[in-house]
């Protein structure tokens, strides 16, 4: 039953992939559509968005023409998708890369060129009877050589911008690695797919974490955005993301809840769904306040944390200012906690009597 689950869920995931990468490539264009950046890191997202979209249409076909049309469509867009990475990565290390960038571009349109011919592929498989991959070819070995190189010359990039870097400029540039990496990891679970002689369990895995940690990797990145006001983009968030968030959680774990559990557990105990929908209900209305506090210090730091921080120290001030005794224990006080707020060398506090 579990098995089922994974292949299930396996065949719907790159969907989510595709419009979660396609959501972000039409926001992040939208918001600025004269800034090189914008466009760059749009078309990226459109990359990577068409890419999944092509693995759902693999994983659900039957037919071998559409499989065929769906991995040269895949594979079109792939051939450009190093050179993409290493030219948004530029923008961020601030590294002048265009030889290396000139020359990804021109192997990505020669690999397009490669990929509607034989010598890129014999032709296009239903591994286990679970979705349609590549029959690699030298011209897909190639593929894969050069994707591996190039970015690994980003990945080292990266590194280096890293170490030379402080401050706020190197917090960038490690959360944005770090969306990077899951993204990668992702891209390889798709590469071993194709390779993938072991059994089907295995080959379902590798199909919904590819899609998975790409889903995941365009939702932290758009969260970098966001914090670090990449891109250009400067978003007003407002206190009501606190309660659209508690919705969209509690929305999506209830669902998953009731599915997974009644899948998992309702024919063995014997308990209907309309049961089950009862209990979580009552947990998750007993979890909401807890969880909606927890969810609005998270977004607090995050998005105000000006604000937010101000309002921690008056709070802890006033605490403090309540179990003061006397004039001068209330001097120290105030003194002190004053002064750690504002960063001051001196200060002083005049009492009128």
């Amino acid at each position: 039953m579990l098995f089922n689950l994974i292949i299930n869920t396996s065949k719907i995931s790159p969907f989510i992939a595709f419009l979660v990468s396609a959501f972000l490539g039409i926001w992040i264009y939208s918001y600025n559509r004269k800034s090189i950046k914008n466009i760059l890191f749009a078309l990226f997202s459109f990359d990577l968005a068409i890419w999944a979209l092509c693995c759902y249409i693999q994983s659900n076909t039957k037919n071998y023409g559409i499989a065929l049309l769906s991995d040269q469509i895949l594979y079109s867009v792939a051939a450009f998708a190093p050179a993409l990475f290493i030219h948004c990565i530029s923008f961020f290390t601030q590294r002048e890369r265009k030889g290396i960038i000139s020359f990804s571009y021109l192997l990505g349109f020669i690999f397009f060129i490669m990929n509607w011919f034989p010598i890129f592929r014999s032709g296009v498989a239903l591994n286990f009877g679970m979705r349609f991959v590549t029959i690699p070819n030298i011209g897909w070995y190639l593929y894969l050589l050069a994707y591996s190189i190039i970015i690994l010359i980003a990945i080292l990039d990266l590194i280096k911008a890293i170490i030379s870097k402080t401050g706020k400029e190197r917090q960038q540039l490690i959360h944005v690695s770090l969306a990077f990496i899951v993204l990668l990891a992702g891209g390889q679970s798709y590469f071993i797919l194709i390779i993938n002689k072991f059994n089907y369990l295995i080959d379902s895995i590798l199909n919904l974490s590819s899609s998975i940690l790409l889903a995941l990797y365009s939702i932290i990145i758009t969260l970098i955005i966001i914090r670090h006001r990449l891109m250009d983009i400067n978003v007003v968030i407002k206190k009501g993301l606190v309660y659209s968030t508690i919705i969209a959680i509690f929305t999506g774990l209830y669902l998953v809840a009731i599915y997974l559990i009644s899948q998992l557990f309702g024919n063995i105990l014997g308990v209907g769904s309309l049961w089950i929908a009862a209990i979580l209900i009552f947990i998750f209305a007993l979890l909401f306040q807890p969880l909606k506090n927890k969810i609005n210090q998270i977004i607090d730091k995050l998005f105000f944390k000006s604000s937010y921080e101000y309002h921690t120290a008056l709070k802890n001030i006033s605490k403090k200012v309540a179990m003061a005794t006397n004039l001068e224990e209330l001097d120290n006080l105030l003194s002190k906690e004053v002064n750690s707020i504002l960063k001051v060398n001196h200060i002083k506090i005049q009492k009128f009597i």
